[in-house]
């Protein structure tokens, strides 16, 4: 994949500073007040005066000058390192800036091993910690790729260690581990023992065991070498000590959702029963505090809503649906500034209340909820997802079951709806449903372990999902429910 990427400009400055490049450009282009020449071969015969640069790529080198009179660079993941590097040793931050601003935006299970090296090489924190987080989070994806093969073998336990790897279940990680030693037997069935006491193998089901057995009677056919794994790995999975807690954790990821209140239906569907709890904090740049916040009075909105859903993106404030004051389900779109007021954006094709809005690299994705059915209310199943640089909204899968009063909440860049009720019958559904983009799908997830309807979550750095409900305080963790 290739992209160009661009310097970023205040308004009042882009177009001055668009005509500035493409004169100054044209000049280059005809080598108008060329006074220097950059020489990258070392057999430079000009009479002009030149520069040798001896130990710099022509290509890399070519594309940063380029960048000065353009202020485009197109990256690749062909060349994006190479341009890092020698934008690093020119000491020009400014197209590094860009290159990292891609690495960032474009990782995936191919690339996020390579950023991980690029970032420990030169001492890049965040970003070597963004890439190994990715790495843990898509860690089943990411042991099918050919540069997961080419790990050495102490960073390879370093993720095993992790108490953050997500996997479907222990068997993906015997899995991952057993792949690794097979491209390269020779040499690394001397350190299989070693990696396999990262496998968490209590975890496993017998039905997922017995392959552990299979696994390692092939291993034991690469040579002379003497494999034991399979004797180890029975010790650890039926017999191991009880002090060996390393062994039998939970692999719980670094993200975590909080459910917090909601209530139930009474069998009087009229009566709704609150879930309150007696804990009460507000959360300022991640320090719990006990005072009261007072809000201050900003701009009001232009209509009174209700049931409406909100999302921030890029510093605005998107409001999308709602009940009017009439009860009516909107369509509407609206960006709002606490100052500024309301600006009115491109209608859904699909009026909704009482439903879920969620933004997830840069885009607006709503579902579930109700809609206008003559005097009442139906389901409203459908969903959309809305562009803000195209101010435009296409639809994509909907809904398997209605979630009215649903949570909901981003998790390794997945979509969570979690519980609601069915607004024809009043059942509630204690479901829970994920979304994703990239398959283009939903999956059911389980059931809630409590209360369903009118639920709230949000994105919690830890390892548990904490759902808070009812009058006992009760936690459960993802991805199984466990009370």
């Amino acid at each position: 994949k290739s992209l160009t990427s661009c310097l970023p400009h205040s308004s009042c400055h882009d177009n001055k500073m668009k005509i500035t490049r493409q004169s100054v450009g044209k000049l280059r282009a005809d080598r108008v007040r060329c006074d220097v020449i950059l020489d990258v071969n070392g057999d430079c015969n000009h009479f002009q005066a030149s520069i040798s640069l001896p130990f710099l790529p022509a290509c890399e080198l070519e594309a940063l000058i380029g960048f000065s009179y353009s202020g485009n660079l197109s990256l690749s993941w062909d060349c994006v390192f190479e341009i890092a590097c020698t934008a690093l040793q020119l000491q020009f931050p400014s197209a590094l800036l860009l290159c990292l601003d891609f690495m960032q935006q474009e990782i995936d299970a191919s690339s996020c091993l390579d950023i991980a090296s690029f970032a420990e090489a030169y001492g890049m924190s965040e970003l070597l910690e963004e890439a190994n987080d990715f790495v843990l989070r898509n860690f089943w994806e990411v042991s099918s790729t050919a540069k997961f093969q080419d790990l050495q073998a102490e960073k390879l336990l370093d993720f095993l260690c992790c108490d953050g790897l997500c996997v479907p279940s222990e068997l993906a990680v015997f899995r991952a581990v057993a792949s690794w030693i097979e491209a390269d037997p020779e040499e690394r069935l001397s350190q299989a023992g070693s990696l396999m006491t990262a496998v968490r193998f209590p975890l496993m089901t017998f039905r997922e065991f017995r392959e552990v057995r299979a696994i390692n009677l092939r291993m034991e056919c690469f040579g002379n070498k003497e494999v034991e794994l399979y004797g180890s790995a029975l010790r650890e999975f039926g017999f191991s000590h009880q002090e060996n807690k390393e062994q039998s954790r939970v692999r719980r990821p670094k993200d975590a959702l909080v459910l917090v209140g909601g209530d139930q239906l009474n069998p009087d569907m009229g009566l709704r029963v609150p879930m309150y709890f007696g804990l009460k904090a507000f959360t300022l740049h991640g320090v719990c505090s006990s005072r009261l916040i007072v809000p201050s009075v900003v701009h009001p909105l232009d209509q009174a809503l209700s049931g409406y859903a909100a999302a921030a993106v890029n510093g605005g404030i998107f409001i999308s649906g709602g009940f009017n004051c009439k009860y009516v389900c909107l369509p509407s779109l609206l960006l709002y500034h606490p100052e500024r007021g309301t600006t009115y954006l491109a209608d859904m094709a699909n009026e909704r209340a009482q439903h879920c809005m969620e933004a997830l690299r840069g885009r607006l994705y709503v579902s579930g909820g109700v809609c206008n059915l003559r005097e009442f209310y139906t389901d409203q199943q459908a969903c959309e997802v809305y562009d803000p640089v195209t101010d435009s909204w296409t639809a994509f899968a909907s809904l398997p079951v209605p979630h009215v009063g649903a949570a909901s909440a981003i998790l390794e860049e997945k979509i969570y709806i979690l519980g609601g009720y069915c607004q024809d019958d009043y059942s509630e559904s204690g479901l829970v449903h994920r979304f994703d983009p990239g398959r283009q799908q939903w999956e059911n997830m389980g059931k809630l372990p409590g209360a369903v309807t009118d639920l709230r979550a949000c994105l919690f750095q830890f390892h548990l999902i904490y759902i808070l409900n009812g009058f006992i305080f009760r936690i459960s963790f993802y991805k199984e429910w466990v009370q």
